[in-house]
Parts: C-alpha cells; sequence; structure tokens
C-alpha cells in the first residue's frame, strides 16, 4: 500500500513535484557562528536532508511526563490567586462625595443599607442609584 502524499502547495512545488523533487529546510551555519534555515531542493526518495524538526503524531505526543503538567499548573494556579487576591484600597480625596459619603456611612452605620442611601440621596443630592455606588464604594473603603 501506497503512501499518500501531500498535494503541492504552490506552482512552484507541483513543478518540483513533476520533476521527481521536493523542498526542504536545512539547518546551516555561517562563518561567522550564526545559525540560519535556508531551503534546499532534494529528490523526494532522498532521505539525506532532514527537515530541522519532526511533528510528533498520535500516541507520541500524547506521552508527556506529568510531573510536568502538575507543576505548569501549580505555577499558573498561584499567579491566578495572586492576581486575584484584594489590591489595598485608596483612601478618597478630602471634600470629594466620596470622602463625604464614607462619612455619612460611618456615621450612621454600614450596617443599616436603607438608612445609609437615604443620607447619601439628601447629603450629597444625588439620585439613589449613585447613592448605591457611593454606598458599595464607602463599605468597601471602611472594611
Amino acid at each position: 500500500m501506497m503512501k499518500k502524499q501531500r498535494q503541492p502547495e504552490n506552482r512552484y512545488d507541483s513543478e518540483l513535484a513533476t520533476k521527481g523533487m521536493k523542498r526542504v529546510l536545512v539547518q546551516d551555519v555561517s562563518e561567522s557562528g550564526l545559525v540560519c534555515y535556508r531551503e534546499k531542493v532534494v529528490p523526494i526518495t532522498s532521505e539525506a536532508v532532514k527537515p530541522f524538526f519532526k511533528m510528533k503524531k498520535g500516541r507520541a505526543r500524547m506521552n508527556v511526563d506529568q510531573s510536568v503538567i502538575a507543576d505548569v499548573e501549580s505555577a499558573v494556579n498561584s499567579m491566578i490567586r495572586q492576581s486575584r487576591e484584594k489590591k489595598a484600597v485608596k483612601a478618597p480625596r478630602t471634600g470629594s462625595k466620596l470622602a463625604q459619603a464614607v462619612e455619612i456611612v460611618r456615621a450612621l452605620g454600614k450596617d443599616d443599607k436603607e438608612q445609609c442611601l437615604k443620607g447619601i440621596v439628601e447629603g450629597l443630592q444625588v439620585k439613589r442609584g449613585n447613592a448605591t455606588i457611593y454606598f458599595a464604594k464607602a463599605k468597601e473603603i471602611l472594611g
């Protein structure tokens, strides 16, 4: 049974294929010691020049060291945990509406939400929707 060959990807490759040739990339070291890759045309049946990379297929790709996977997962999880930790809450600027809201919530007690919202609406002259936002931020600042 013959192996099915890949279809040439462009005209140049198809012309080479009709001549029994193919393009491969080979590693080359220049005089200055730099590594580069160059293209070389070789016969299709030639095994003399092998490509610089080999793709693992099937089971070989699935056989991975489980300890490496566990190490990578633990590193990623620790990075995620660190990013989710609470950031230091900044104090509001003195005289700002948020600073006034913090004082209102501190005076009225942060456990009584309705009373705090009414106090913020009256004290800051804002609508209830904005008062809810100020209350949430003030509660976060107070802890």
